[in-house]
């Protein structure tokens, strides 16, 4: 198919997954070496592609910041156990690309950052547990994305 696919402007493509975005990369430079391929952020792939939707769009698809609340009096319950809990619960919504427990002054608290390789998979964590309390094995979280 790209043999038979001819330009003399640019192309746009988007895709969901960052690992089929890489996988594409790769096969236009094999069977079309001639071209330039480069990547673009979301918010300049809607301005050339549908500008209307500029602002909705932000350039931190496929991540979240998650904040968890949780019961500090329970000993059970420290940030080493809540980033486990928190990253097999996320795991179970799609494949992760990253998973960062971020720094944090307050006790009772923890902040993560989540990447997902697919876009949709974050949308999906989002709609279905942002401001819900979770028990996770006897440990309430309580989260905000």
């Amino acid at each position: 198919m790209l043999s038979e696919l001819s330009s003399m402007g640019k192309v746009y493509v988007a895709f969901t997954d960052s690992r089929e975005a890489a996988k594409a990369i790769e096969k236009v430079k094999v069977l079309r070496p001639e071209w330039h391929v480069s990547t673009i952020a979301p918010k300049e792939y809607v301005k050339h592609v549908e500008p209307s939707l500029l602002p909705q769009t932000s350039n931190y698809e496929g991540q979240l910041l998650v904040t968890v609340y949780y019961d500090g009096r329970n000993p059970n319950l420290n940030q080493h156990t809540i980033a486990r809990s928190l990253e097999t619960l996320s795991m179970t919504f799609g494949d992760i690309k990253t998973f960062t427990s971020l720094p944090i002054e307050q006790e009772n608290i923890g902040e993560f950052h989540i990447e997902y390789f697919n876009t949709r998979d974050a949308d999906n964590v989002l709609t279905t547990l942002n401001g819900t309390s979770v028990d996770v094995r006897r440990q309430i979280l309580f989260l905000l994305l």
